[in-house]
């Protein structure tokens, strides 16, 4: 195999593993999201069949019941939801290195990503912008990665939890920019919520981002 053909063999493959892995993060969100649903109302109709059998169906306390089942459920998705987001960041990082490796190798530079300093979507910035001039700095989805990245920050590092002046000025102004984010107060302070449309905007934030780099970067044609 000559050096021609194995660069355009694994340009391929490293486009089609990208590929891959946001399709995974597409279908697993959507099982995942409806087995949610059919967990809970499974605990309640179990529940609600023991009340029957038990003839209980007519005291206060299962209503009560229910709402500990409902916000129990709430509160695990809660957390799976912040899990998702990490999921689809862990998945972004290793894609988005493997689009700068082959992008050091087809312009033979000596610098690698590794070498520069901050948060990813700075250093990709840097190594792809000023470093590669293969993508503009100003492109609109360095802003929606790196507003994702902020709350990814903040589940990470803080549990969700921010203080009023965070709330305020760091991540209440995304709410008019991420699809289903919320900060609620909390007994910690604030709480940054999301929902099924902010994973759905996370996913497809990085998968604009590989459609739109790739092209760009050599990896894509041009349609």
């Amino acid at each position: 195999m000559s050096a021609a053909e194995k660069s355009i063999l694994e340009k391929d493959l490293t486009m089609a593993f990208i590929d891959f892995d946001v399709e995974m993060l597409e279908r697993y969100l959507t099982e995942v999201e409806d087995q949610w649903d059919k967990a809970r109302e499974r605990k309640i109709s179990e529940y609600r069949d023991r009340l029957q059998h038990e003839g209980k169906a007519q005291r206060e306390e299962p209503t009560v019941d229910l709402e500990a089942i409902g916000d129990s459920y709430e509160q695990f998705v809660h957390f799976q939801r912040y899990a998702f987001l990490m999921l689809v960041f862990m998945i972004f990082e290793a894609r988005a290195k493997e689009l700068c490796k082959y992008v050091r190798e087809r312009k033979q530079l000596s610098l690698e990503l590794g070498d520069l300093r901050g948060n990813l979507p700075e250093m990709l910035k840097s190594y792809l912008c000023r470093y590669a001039k293969v993508l503009d700095k100003n492109w609109r989805l360095w802003q929606d990665v790196r507003e994702l990245q902020l709350v990814r920050h903040q589940i990470a590092h803080q549990g969700g939890i921010c203080t009023k002046e965070e709330a305020k000025k760091k991540f209440k102004p995304l709410v008019r920019k991420v699809p289903g984010l919320r900060v609620e107060r909390d007994f910690g302070g604030f709480l940054i919520e999301l929902n099924l449309d902010s994973c759905r905007y996370a996913i497809s934030t990085i998968k604009r981002f590989f459609e739109q780099a790739g092209r760009k970067a050599g990896f894509r044609n041009e349609d």
